[in-house]
């Protein structure tokens, strides 16, 4: 075909279109579009060159989901948690300290107070002795040596 299109009709110009050869029933179903273009279909009568299409759903999604409707079935509860451990009171005061000490320094500096000497010692010594208190209570080993969940055993 493109050999075809390529040569040059020997009747024809250049300057002149080509129409587009189509089939006999192709040419007489575009005639017959054309010459009822302005027409009104009737009711129940279906118009010429027109194609129905049927749809399919395309399945279920996820919002097409519903949750079943037995309430009776029980469901899991968990336990209550067994309470915080009580700490002591050298525990308390390291927290206190560890987090008074920056905190006492910020408000001095928002509420725009002279940083004296003995601010600045406050809030730094509580900051590092609270830390060094936490730290030093650390226990090296849990209440429960044999629990399973604390790594591998040799």
């Amino acid at each position: 075909m493109a050999e075809r299109d390529a040569e040059p009709d020997p009747g024809r110009g250049d300057d002149e279109e080509r129409e587009p050869l189509l089939p006999p029933d192709e040419e007489a179903a575009w005639a017959q579009i054309v010459a009822g273009y302005d027409d009104e279909p009737q009711a129940g009568e279906a118009a010429p060159a027109v194609r129905s299409y049927t749809v399919y759903a395309a399945g279920t999604g996820p919002r097409d989901w519903q949750a079943p409707d037995d309430e009776d079935e029980e469901h899991f509860v968990p336990p209550e948690p067994p309470p915080l451990p009580e700490s002591d009171t050298t525990t308390k005061f390291g927290w206190v300290a560890a987090l008074g000490g920056p905190l006492l320094l910020l408000a001095a500096v928002l509420l725009r107070f002279d940083l004296t000497w003995w601010l600045l010692t406050l809030g730094v010594g509580g900051f590092i002795g609270g830390c060094l208190t936490l730290a030093t209570r650390l226990r090296p080993g849990g209440e429960d040596d044999d629990d399973p969940g604390s790594g591998a055993v040799v």
